[in-house]
C-alpha cells in the first residue's frame, strides 16, 4: 500500500500519511509513529507532500516475510494475499477466513476466477483488497482473464478500509455492506449504475474513484460522507447530474469531472469552504455552469459549452490556474480583476470571446492566440502595471485587435519585459519571457534595430545588428518582426549567432508559434536567460559584437525552410540603463510620482 519504485521509476499506487494512518489505525498502535521508525531506517522514504514511497527490493522483502509469518502460523498470523496461486486457490475454493487482512490481486497474473456470492463471508476482518489489471485498461480482457460473479455477491467485509476493484463486473455493492470503516472507494472502469440503492453511513470515507464507469448516471447522497475529500468521475460518459450534496461537502478538496460528456448543468448556490481543484475538460454538453469556492486553486473548463462565469466568480481571490481553452466564453466577469493569486489564465481559441477585462497584477503567463474575434483589451494604470511580473503574453493572430489595445500591449510588454530582464541579470538559470502581438514594426523603444528597408540589411540575407558591447550589458532582449506563414509544421526555430566565432558556435532557441499558420506580420519580443549568457560572453571577447539571427520552419521529416523576418530589434540590458528605460515610458501625469524603487524588486 505504499508507492512501489520499480526499475523504470512507475509508481503502482500513491498514499499519503493521513490515509494510510486511517487504513491501519489501531487503538494500541500509532501509525504515524511506526512511519516514522521505519523512514529513520531508511525502509520507506516521505515527501514533501507526505507521500510514502518505498524501494521494490525492500517491499518484495516485506512479502516474502509475510509470507513465511502465514506459513509459520497460519492461525495467529495476519494473513496478506499477494502470490497469485495462494489467491486463486483462497477465492476459487472459498477458503477465506477471519485471519485475513488484505488481498492484492493483478488479474493479469491469475488464472479466470469464476467466484460464488459467499466468496468474501467468512474474511471477516479483511481490511484492504485491491483487484486490479496492471498495464491494460481494455474491458475485453475479460475474455483471456477476468473475474466473474455470475450470481451476484452476497456481502463485502465490513471493515473494508480500502476497497479496490478495477473492471467491477456488477451494477451496484451488495446492499449489506455497511462501508462504515471503508476510507478509501476504488471503481475504475466498472459497470456500476447505482452504488447503492440505501446509501450507508460513510463517515471515514475520503476518496471515491469511479472514473471511466461508463454506466453510472447519477451520484448518491453524500451527506452521509461529511469527510469526503475527494471525488474522480473522469470518463463517467453517462453521468448526467451530480448530486446537491456534494456543493455541501465541508471538506471535499477536488472534484474531476472530465469527459463527462452528458453533464449540461452544473450550479449550486452554496459557496464552497474546501474545493481546492474542479475539473470538467471535455464536458461538450456543459452550458451551464455555477460553481465557486473560497479555497480553488485550479479551475479547468476547457472544451466546455459555457458562455459565461458566474457573477461572484471574482471572490476566488486564492484561484491560480484558469484554463478556458476552446470554451464557448463571450465575456468574461468585470471582477477578474479581483482575483489577486491568480497566475496563469488560458484562453486559447475562445472563438467568442470579444473582450478582454482588466486582469490582476499576479498574472504571470496569458494565452489568447486564436482568440479571433478579439477587439479590445484592458489594462490597469500605468502604475499598477509597475505592479506586474508576466513572463508569457501571446496574441497569436488576434488581428481584430484595435489600434489602442495594440498600442496598450506593446507598453505593458515594455514594463514586463524589461523587469523580467531585470530580475534575471546574471543569474545561471533557463529563465524565458516571451510577448506576441500583431504588428509590422520593431518597438522604438529597443536601443538596436533593422528592417529590410534599413541600409543596414546584410545582403546575404541575414538580419544582423552590430554595435559596441559594453561591460555593464548583462542582458538581451531580442525582438522578432515574423510575417505571414502558411505552413504544417511542428517547430519554429530561432538561431542566433556572432561574426567572428567558429563555425557552428551559435544559440538556437525555439520559438512559441500558433498550431498552423501565422496569418499576418506579428512582433515577438524575447527575453532568454541562457541566449543573454551566451552573447554576454562572447561580447567580452570582441570590440564589436555583430548578432546574427535566423529564423526556420522545422519539419518532421527534418528539412528547414527560412522564414524572412520582416524586422529584427535588440535592446542591451544593465541595472542601471533598465530603469532609465521604464522610467521614460509614458506615463499620465496623475501617476508620474509612481516610480518606486521597491517596485524592482517585486
Amino acid at each position: 500500500m505504499f508507492t512501489k519504485l520499480t526499475p523504470k521509476g512507475l509508481l503502482e499506487l500513491q498514499l499519503q500519511v493521513k490515509y494510510i494512518d486511517f487504513l491501519l489505525k489501531d487503538r494500541d498502535y500509532s501509525v504515524v509513529a511506526g512511519l516514522e521508525r521505519l523512514k529513520d531506517k531508511a525502509f520507506i522514504s516521505i515527501s514533501q507532500e507526505n507521500t510514502v514511497s518505498m524501494h521494490d527490493i525492500i517491499q518484495e522483502t516485506a512479502w516474502q516475510i509475510a509470507g513465511e509469518e502465514s506459513i509459520e502460523n497460519p492461525r495467529r498470523s495476519q494473513i496478506r494475499l499477494f502470490v497469485p496461486d495462494d489467491i486463486y486457490d483462497v477465492l476459487t475454493h472459498n477458503e477465506g477466513n477471519e485471519a485475513i487482512r488484505s488481498i492484492v490481486v493483478n488479474l493479469l497474473r491469475i488464472k479466470q476466477l469464476h467466484l460464488k456470492p459467499q466468496v468474501f463471508t467468512k474474511m471477516s476482518k479483511l481490511h484492504f483488497l485491491n483487484i486490479y489489471t496492471a498495464g491494460t485498461r481494455d474491458t475485453r480482457f475479460y475474455e483471456r482473464w477476468g473475474l466473474y460473479l455470475h450470481q451476484g455477491l452476497e456481502s463485502l467485509p465490513n471493515e473494508l478500509r480500502y476497497l479496490g476493484w478495477m473492471h467491477y463486473p456488477l451494477e451496484s455493492l451488495p446492499s449489506n455492506f455497511s462501508a462504515e470503516n471503508l476510507v478509501e472507494l476504488h471503481l475504475p472502469y466498472s459497470r456500476v449504475k447505482k452504488l447503492w440503492h440505501k446509501v450507508p453511513d460513510l463517515v471515514n470515507l475520503k476518496v471515491l474513484m469511479l472514473y471511466s464507469s461508463s454506466n453510472i448516471k447519477e451520484l448518491p447522497d453524500f451527506s452521509k460522507a461529511p469527510n469526503l475529500e475527494v471525488i474522480d468521475l473522469r470518463s463517467c460518459v453517462g453521468l448526467t447530474s451530480v448530486h446537491p450534496s456534494v456543493f455541501s461537502l465541508k471538506k471535499l478538496e477536488k472534484l474531476d469531472l472530465d469527459e463527462c460528456r452528458s453533464l449540461t448543468s452544473l450550479r449550486s448556490n452554496v459557496k464552497m469552504e474546501s474545493l481546492r481543484y474542479l475539473s470538467l475538460f471535455k464536458c461538450m454538453e456543459l452550458k451551464d455552469f455555477s460553481v465557486t469556492s473560497k479555497n480553488m486553486i485550479m479551475l479547468n473548463l476547457e472544451k466546455t459549452d459555457i458562455k459565461q462565469l458566474p457573477s461572484s466568480f471574482g471572490s476566488q481571490s486564492k484561484l491560480e490556474h484558469l484554463n478556458l481553452k476552446f470554451s464557448s466564453i463571450e465575456r468574461l466577469p468585470a471582477d477578474m480583476k479581483d482575483l489577486k493569486g491568480l497566475q496563469h489564465l488560458d484562453l486559447r481559441y475562445c472563438r467568442n470571446l470579444s473582450f478582454l477585462p482588466e486582469l490582476p497584477p499576479s498574472i504571470e503567463t496569458l494565452d489568447c492566440r486564436e482568440c479571433v474575434s478579439l477587439g479590445s483589451v484592458a489594462f490597469p494604470s500605468i502604475a499598477e502595471q509597475w505592479k506586474e511580473n508576466k513572463k508569457k503574453a501571446v496574441f497569436w493572430n488576434c488581428l481584430n485587435l484595435d489600434e489602442r489595445s495594440l498600442k496598450a500591449i506593446e507598453t505593458n510588454a515594455r514594463i514586463n519585459m524589461v523587469k523580467f530582464a531585470h530580475r534575471h541579470l546574471s543569474t545561471s538559470g533557463d529563465a524565458h519571457a516571451i510577448y506576441v502581438y500583431p504588428g509590422s514594426q520593431v518597438p522604438e523603444w529597443l536601443t538596436h534595430k533593422t528592417t529590410h528597408d534599413d541600409d543596414d540589411y546584410d545582403d546575404d540575407g541575414d538580419d544582423c545588428i552590430t554595435f559596441a558591447p559594453n561591460p555593464s550589458h548583462l542582458g538581451y532582449i531580442f525582438c522578432l518582426i515574423l510575417p505571414a506563414v502558411q505552413y504544417s509544421e511542428r517547430v519554429l526555430k530561432l538561431t542566433v549567432s556572432t561574426e567572428g566565432e567558429d563555425e557552428g558556435d551559435s544559440m538556437i532557441v525555439y520559438l512559441d508559434r500558433p498550431r498552423h499558420t501565422i496569418k499576418s506580420d506579428h512582433v515577438y519580443l524575447m527575453y532568454n536567460e541562457a541566449l543573454s549568457r551566451f552573447l554576454t560572453s562572447r561580447a567580452k571577447q570582441q570590440p564589436m559584437l555583430k548578432i546574427k539571427v535566423t529564423v526556420a520552419t522545422l519539419t518532421f521529416s527534418s528539412t528547414y525552410t527560412e522564414v524572412q523576418l520582416r524586422g529584427f530589434g535588440v535592446s542591451t540590458i544593465s541595472n542601471l540603463l533598465q530603469k532609465r528605460q521604464l522610467y521614460d515610458t509614458p506615463i499620465p501625469k496623475e501617476h508620474s510620482e509612481v516610480c518606486p524603487d521597491a517596485l524592482w524588486n517585486r
